[in-house]
């Protein structure tokens, strides 16, 4: 058998030769999850012996990492705002700056008694399980263009307990979706030509439909703020996340005729990244 600490040790050298950041980390995390141990166990218990068995399966998952994989993807789980969700190949995984947009959401939503919620490009589903389970007199609309996805997002409705809030709806936006909402939240794919050129191999990993949204970048983004108006109830809002370099197009975007408060938020890095408006009252 070998340590623990041996296996750490040799993963760590191997993904660093391999040019993966967070080496240590990474192989801390890959033999406590083939373990089915908490985060740094092994540091409590470097002498630990592992079988020949569990051995093989961390070699194979350190490859996988060492390839360029996510470390999400490898372990199938995923923790966004203190949850632990699933995830797979089929759906981005959630980045910290969407925790910010939803800590947006339930700020300025606080005092809301009765909240009908729809969330377009749901992919994971974190955004609507979180939404389920901080506002509970909240009914929310999940939406995706992919099936694969939406299935997901079932699970991860099903994990923490909110499937009973959440309607789910295969939608290329706006098609199939009735009614008109207190709230629309997305986090839309933003990515241009250009930036997916220049993407990390890491995110190579992720669903292209989940983030390349044509030349500019925009292309769902207008269509979303184009048709929003229709499927929100007068003084209804609009969250999104939204590309860095969006916001001089995103101002013209948001007609002062149609919306009002209209605002361009900052993310954790002083990037612009969430756009805030609200439909006018009539």
């Amino acid at each position: 058998m070998t340590k623990a600490a041996e296996l750490i040790n040799w993963a760590s050298d191997y993904l660093k030769e391999n040019k993966i950041e967070e080496h240590l980390q990474n192989s801390e995390w890959l033999l406590c999850h083939q373990l089915n141990k908490p985060h740094l166990h092994f540091r409590a218990y470097p002498e630990t012996n592992i079988s020949s068995r569990d051995k093989k399966k961390f070699i194979a998952l350190v490859k996988l990492k060492a390839n360029g994989m996510p470390l999400s993807y490898i372990t199938e789980k995923h923790n966004f705002m203190g949850v632990e969700f699933k995830v797979n190949k089929n759906v981005l995984i959630p980045r910290p700056e969407t925790e910010d947009l939803v800590s947006i959401v339930l700020e300025r939503l606080k005092n809301k008694k009765t909240l009908n919620v729809l969330e377009l490009c749901t992919g994971s589903g974190v955004i609507s399980c979180i939404l389920a389970l901080k506002i509970k007199n909240a009914t929310i609309t999940a939406t995706d263009i992919s099936k694969k996805a939406l299935k997901v997002t079932k699970l991860n409705a099903e994990y923490t307990k909110t499937f009973k809030n959440i309607k789910f709806l295969h939608s290329d936006l706006f098609k199939k979706v009735t009614g008109k909402f207190d709230v629309i939240i997305s986090n839309p794919p933003y990515c241009s030509s250009k930036e997916m050129e220049e993407i990390k191999k890491e995110i190579t990993f992720e669903p292209k439909i989940a983030l390349h949204a044509g030349e500019d970048g925009l292309d769902i983004i207008r269509k979303i703020i184009s048709l929003a108006p229709l499927y929100l109830k007068k003084n209804g809002y609009l969250f999104m996340e939204i590309g860095i370099y969006h916001r001089k197009m995103i101002m013209s975007l948001a007609s002062s005729k149609i919306w009002q408060n209209v605002k361009i938020l900052k993310d954790f890095n002083g990037l612009d990244r969430y756009l805030v408006c609200k439909l006018k009252n009539g």
